[in-house]
Order: structure tokens, then sequence, then C-alpha cells
């Protein structure tokens, strides 16, 4: 007979008592080993060598863990909040379906707001319309001849280390060419127009031209055929300088929608700002030491202001877009003036007129 013994495995969650395990008694013949295995009564033991109780005991784990994983499945989740919810009535005395309907009169235009809001004393802009009535300073009044000569001059060193070969060209140096172009047809523009005596006005009108020119193929990109543009415009521009006549041609009044390039200008503005009129206005020193260079910077800055305000550029023929114009103008002027006196805390207000009409601008005009 086989002897039955007590396993002294134990499992979590399961009684004690285990399973026994049928073992034969090797001593005796096969023969007297019963055909049917004997069950123990005590609890959960089944002395038997019958593999359907491992089945048994498998089910009976597996759906242990089914019933946690239900137990976890059903637990309530978190409410959250609905969207709020208003009585119309109640809203309704307070808030008005529509608004328009409610005001009265025209909306006011938006240079009035500009001359609610007085900087210390700063001046406001006087609108293009009055302006053009009563006549437009001239330009030297704006911008000297010697800002005109030497900033024309710059631009040529700049448009020499961007026009040197093709493959830089075509890199990254058609983009500052561009600019460089661009501002250069701008400035001889004014010289075309000035009202006394500046280099190179005979052929200014020439260059003027063919500098918008060069500049709007630039847009397209660096290639060869704009490369041998440009490098034909660096030489005659060079001999220019130089004292040269050119045999340019230009037309007697400037197509300014072709001329100004808006978005190169306002690049050439904000640099101008940031990096020269508010640090050199920062401090008596620098204001001191910097001056012929401010009054250059606060030159050229009014004259951006009147370039961009010309007839036939963009935006031109909006009454409020020339009035942010005509104060940057101003900006630039009043800087100009405290300059020449000496003051820099009229300075600084000229340059915060001018980071006004900026910002003031932007947010309506792109």
């Amino acid at each position: 007979m086989s002897q039955a013994k007590r396993s002294s495995t134990h499992l979590a969650g399961i009684p004690q008592t285990g399973w026994s395990v049928v073992h034969k008694d090797l001593s005796r013949d096969q023969h007297d080993t019963p055909k049917h295995p004997r069950v123990d009564t005590r609890a959960g033991n089944f002395m038997t060598g019958c593999p359907t109780h491992h089945l048994t005991f498998l089910i009976w784990v597996i759906g242990l863990l089914l019933a946690n994983v239900r137990a976890v499945s059903d637990e309530p989740r978190p409410r959250r909040a609905g969207p709020p919810k208003f009585d119309k009535t109640r809203v309704s005395r307070t808030f008005f379906d529509n608004v328009f309907p409610q005001t009265r009169g025209a909306r006011p235009p938006m240079h009035e707001g500009l001359q609610s809001k007085p900087l210390d004393g700063m001046p406001q802009p006087t609108l293009p319309a009055q302006a053009a009535t009563n006549g437009q300073a001239p330009w030297s009044r704006i911008v000297s001849a010697t800002t005109l000569e030497d900033e024309i001059k710059a631009l040529k060193r700049e448009i020499d280390k961007t026009v040197t070969t093709p493959g830089e060209f075509a890199g990254r140096g058609h983009q500052a060419a561009r600019r460089a172009f661009s501002s250069l047809a701008c400035l001889f523009a004014v010289i075309a127009q000035y009202d006394s005596d500046v280099r190179w006005k005979t052929d200014a009108a020439g260059m003027r031209d063919q500098a918008a020119r060069t500049a709007a193929n630039l847009k397209a990109g660096g290639s060869i055929q704009v490369y041998q543009e440009a490098k034909k415009r660096k030489q005659d521009l060079d001999d220019l300088i130089r004292g040269s006549r050119l045999q340019l041609t230009g037309s007697p009044q400037p197509e300014w929608g072709r001329v100004v390039d808006r978005a190169i200008l306002m690049q050439w503005l904000q640099s101008r700002l940031e990096q020269n009129l508010k640090q050199w206005t920062n401090s008596k020193t620098e204001f001191s030491s910097r001056a012929n260079k401010l009054k250059h910077e606060a030159e050229l800055t009014a004259t951006i202001g009147r370039l961009l305000a010309q007839q036939g550029t963009e935006d031109a023929d909006d009454t409020e877009y020339q009035a942010f114009c005509t104060m940057l103008e101003q900006g630039g002027t009043r800087t100009k003036q405290a300059v020449q006196t000496g003051d820099i805390g009229a300075a600084q207000q000229g340059v915060v007129q001018i980071s006004r009409s900026c910002v003031d601008c932007h947010e309506n005009y792109r």
C-alpha cells in the first residue's frame, strides 16, 4: 500500500493542509498497487496522482485573480465639473446681446488716441493731410548731406563684403546684398530730390532705379545672373564714389512703390534703434562721446519715417499709418536737435517717441 505524506508546501490564500502525494511501496510487487486512488477525507487533502486536481487548483487561482481585477475596474470614477450654466434672463440685464446697435456716432480715429497720451510734453504728430496742405519740410531739414554721403560709403563697404564670389553670394551673401541695395536705392532717391548741395546728385536718379531693380531681383535668390548684375552695380558704385560720372539714366520722378521696401527699412530701423539710439542715450558718457554718430542715426531715422510715408508705398493712403510715419520722423528730428543742444533728457524723449511709433504701428500694420 502507498503511504500518504502531508505536503509541506504552503501557498498564500490556500489552507495549509496542502495536498498529499501518493508514493508507491517499491518493496512490493506492482500488482499489489490499488487500481483506484485512495482519498483522504481530511480537509483539502486529495491523495491522488490524477492531474485533474492540478487543473482544479489553477482554475481556482485564475478565478481569484479575475475577481481582484473586476473589483479594481468597478471603482467609481471621479466626477468632473460640468460647463457653467447661466440664466439668460439674469445675464441679459447686465450684458448686451450685440453691442454695436448701442453705440452712437462714428468710432474715433486712431490718431486721436495718440494725441490723448502725451509723453512728458512730447509734441503730437501732424497728420500728413495737413502737411500736404502746408508743405512738407525739405529734405535738408531732415538729413544733412554729410549723413547721406557717409551712409552710402558704409553701404558700399557692406556690398564689398557680400558681393565676392558666386558661391558665397548664392549662400547667404545675396540676402545682405539685397538689404544694402534696397537701402542705397532709398538714399539715392533722397539725393535726387535734395534741395541743397550734395555729392552724386547728377547720377542719383540712375543709381536709384538700378539699385532698386537689383534689390528686387535678389528676392528670388543669388543666381549667377543676379550675381553678375550685383557685381556690375558694385563697380558702378565704386566708380561713383571715386569721382567718375556714370552713364545711367533714371526716371524724372521716383516710383516709390518700387524704391521703398518697407520690410527692409523696418529691419534697418530696428537694428539702429536697439543697438545705437537706445544705447547711446543711456548715459551722459555715451551721449557725449557718441554725439556725432547719434546725430547721424537720428537723421537717418527721420529719413526712414519720411520715406515710409511717400505716395505709392504700402499703406501710404491710410491716414492712421501716415500719422505713425510722421511720429517716427518727428522723433528722429527731436533726437537730432537734442544732440545739437547737448540735452540728454530731450534726446531720451525723442528715442522714446521713435520706439513708441514702432510699437503702436506694429500693432496695426505688418
